[in-house]
């Protein structure tokens, strides 16, 4: 799965429950790279092609890889320095 962006928190959690579905009590692999700005990605393996195929479709079907970006935090910021 491709983006550019990082997944809001509830997409995130669609997509684990996703893989624990397709996964059906297999064993299944997700790991997730970069490489600098210009390419993010996460890989989902599965025991059998069929689960891949079945992942792949659902990612595709969900439209999950251009949802929009989580909100910024709206956390008070720490100030450093002298006043």
């Amino acid at each position: 799965m491709r983006r550019d962006e990082p997944l809001r928190r509830s997409d995130d959690d669609e997509v684990i429950a996703m893989m624990m579905s397709v996964s059906t009590g297999a064993e299944y692999l997700a790991y997730a790279g970069s490489r600098g700005d210009e390419l993010y990605c996460r890989v989902f393996c599965f025991d059998t092609a069929e689960k891949a195929r079945a992942m792949q479709a659902w990612i595709d079907a969900s439209g999950i890889e251009s949802r929009p970006v989580p909100a910024p935090s709206n956390h008070p910021q720490l100030k450093v320095g002298r006043r």
